[in-house]
C-alpha cells in the first residue's frame, strides 16, 4: 500500500510518500511556490520511488483550517489529481492532528493556529469535550477565562507562540506553554490517514477545506 500525504505548515508544503506505515522519501516546497511547482513536486516525490499516481492507494492531505490562499492551492491540486487519476482522497482536520501530535494529558489544552489581523482557529480539548472555531484572540481568551476561571490551561500551536503576550497578560499564571509542535506534521497527517482508512466512507472524490471562516491573509 503506497500512498501520500501533504500538509501545510504556514512556511512550506510537506509531501511525503509511505509504504504502508514506512516513509519512503519527502520534499518540501516554499508556500510562494506551491501554485507553480506543487503538481510538479509530487510527481518528483514519486519518481523517487519510481512509482506513478496508479500506484497509490490514496492521498490523504491536511485540510485545515490554515492560511487561505495556500490552503486552497493544496485542495484545488489533489483534488484535481484525484479527479484525473481516480486515487481516492482522505482530509484530515489540522487542528486534531495539532492535538494528537503534541499528547499534552494535563487539560484543557487549547491548540491555537494563526488566523491572521489578530485572529485564530482554535480547539479547545477539555476532559469531556472539543470544541472548535475562530475567533478574535482578545475575544476568545475572555471567553476562556471565564468557561475556565481557575483551571491551568495549555497552549499549543503557532498561534500561541504569537499571541503568548496578550495570553499571559489576560490569564496570568493559569497559562502554560508546554514544549509542542506549532502545527502538525506531514508524519502525523499519514499516521492518522492509516486509522481513518479503516472507515471506507472517509475516502471522498473530493476535499473540502476547513476555513472556520470564509477567508483569510495567506
Amino acid at each position: 500500500m503506497n500512498y501520500l500525504a501533504l500538509t501545510n505548515t504556514y512556511e512550506t508544503i510537506d509531501i511525503a510518500l509511505y509504504r504502508a506505515d514506512h516513509l519512503i522519501t519527502r520534499l518540501s516546497l516554499p508556500k510562494k511556490q506551491a501554485s507553480k511547482l506543487l503538481a510538479q513536486t509530487i510527481k518528483d516525490t514519486l519518481g523517487v520511488a519510481l512509482l506513478t499516481l496508479q500506484d497509490l492507494s490514496y492521498i490523504v492531505v491536511n485540510q485545515g483550517p490554515g492560511p487561505f490562499t495556500t490552503l486552497r492551492v493544496v485542495i484545488a491540486t489533489v483534488n484535481g489529481i484525484s479527479f484525473a487519476s481516480k486515487v481516492p482522497l482522505l482530509g484530515i482536520d489540522g487542528l486534531d492532528a495539532l492535538l494528537h501530535e503534541a499528547r499534552i494529558l494535563q487539560r484543557p489544552v487549547i491548540a491555537l493556529l494563526n488566523a491572521f489581523n489578530h485572529d485564530v482557529y482554535f480547539a479547545i480539548q477539555d476532559h469531556e469535550e472539543l470544541i472548535k472555531g475562530y475567533r478574535n484572540i482578545t475575544a476568545l481568551l475572555n471567553e476562556v477565562l471565564m468557561r475556565y476561571p481557575k483551571a491551568s490551561l495549555s497552549f499549543i500551536g503557532n498561534g500561541a507562540h504569537i499571541n503568548k503576550e496578550i495570553i499571559q497578560t489576560i490569564l496570568g499564571n493559569h497559562a502554560q506553554f508546554p514544549d509542542a509542535p506549532e502545527h502538525c506534521s506531514v508524519a502525523t497527517i499519514g499516521e492518522l490517514s492509516l486509522t481513518q482508512r479503516k472507515d471506507k466512507s472517509a475516502f471522498v472524490a473530493q476535499i473540502k477545506p476547513l476555513y472556520l471562516k470564509q477567508s483569510t491573509s495567506s
